[in-house]
C-alpha cells in the first residue's frame, strides 16, 4: 500500500439491498471462477436475486466464459474484461463493491487483489486454504469458506440474510492492511532480512520460512513500485 490511509468506510451492505460482489485476476478454474458462477446459480435456485458478481480480468480458461449463460445467471454474473489497476482501486475507494470473492486454489502463495479491496473496506471472502488466509482471521478480518460452490453460496447467503455484519469485519481488515502492508512498514523488514543474509557465511542458508516471507515482501514491494511508477507516468 502507498499513500495515506483513507477515512473509515461508513456505508456497508444492509439486508434487503443489492450485495455487490467483485473478483479480479485471471479468469480460470484454478482461481475458482467456476465456483463463483455455480454459487450464483445455487443462490438463485434458493430464491436470492439481490446480488451481482462482477469479474475483472483476462479469461485464461475458455470453459468458464459460457458458464453464466449455461447455468442461467448471465444477468447476475458479468465478465467485465481487463481493467487498469488504478481504475479498479478507484472503484474500491468509491465503495462500489461490498465484498471481494477469492475462491482460489491452495497453491496461491498470497494474493494482492483482495488486499487492495480490503484496504478500502471491501470485505474479503476467501477459500480457507489459500496463502493470504494465513494473515487474516475468519470472521474477524475476513470471511473464509471451503473451496466449493456450496460453501461460498452459504457464506454469501449469511451476508444476504444479515447474519453476517460486514461493517466490523471491513473496518478491522482495512486497519490491518494499512498498518501491516504499507510500503513504509515493509521496507524495514526487507532491509533487515537483507542485512542478516549479508552477514552470514556463504555456506549458511536461511530457513524456508524466512525465504518464503522475504519472497512475499519482495512481491508486495514490486507491486507497489509498479503502481507508483504508473501513477507518476500518468501524472506526467
Amino acid at each position: 500500500m502507498l499513500g495515506r490511509q483513507p477515512p473509515p468506510r461508513q456505508r456497508y451492505y444492509r439486508r434487503g439491498e443489492t450485495l455487490r460482489i467483485v473478483s479480479s485476476g485471471q479468469m480460470g478454474r484454478h482461481k475458482g471462477i467456476h465456483l463463483l458462477v455455480e454459487a450464483a446459480a445455487l443462490l438463485r435456485a434458493r430464491g436470492y436475486e439481490n446480488f451481482h458478481i462482477d469479474l475483472y480480468g483476462k479469461v485464461t480458461d475458455p470453459s468458464v466464459a459460457p458458464l453464466p449463460c449455461k447455468l442461467g445467471v448471465e444477468d447476475l454474473v458479468r465478465f467485465k474484461g481487463l481493467c487498469p489497476q488504478e481504475e479498479l482501486v478507484g472503484r474500491y475507494a468509491r465503495h462500489e463493491y461490498d465484498l471481494f470473492a477469492f475462491p482460489t486454489w491452495k497453491r496461491e502463495p498470497f494474493g494482492c487483489a483482495p488486499l487492495e479491496a480490503a484496504a478500502y473496506g471491501t470485505v474479503m471472502l476467501m477459500s480457507e486454504s489459500c496463502g493470504i488466509g494465513e494473515w487474516f482471521v475468519d470472521r474477524v478480518h475476513c470471511l473464509k469458506a471451503a473451496r466449493t460452490a456450496e460453501a461460498f453460496a452459504a457464506a454469501l447467503a449469511d451476508v444476504l440474510d444479515g447474519r453476517r455484519d460486514l461493517k466490523p469485519i471491513g473496518r478491522r481488515a482495512s486497519t490491518v492492511v494499512w498498518r501491516d502492508f504499507h510500503l513504509d512498514r515493509l521496507l524495514p523488514d526487507i532491509e533487515s532480512a537483507l542485512e542478516r543474509a549479508a552477514t552470514r557465511p556463504d555456506r549458511a542458508g536461511g530457513s524456508a520460512d524466512e525465504a518464503y516471507r522475504l519472497a512475499l515482501l519482495a512481491e508486495k514491494l514490486a507491486q507497489a513500485w509498479v503502481q507508483e511508477n504508473d501513477c507518476l507516468a500518468e501524472a506526467a
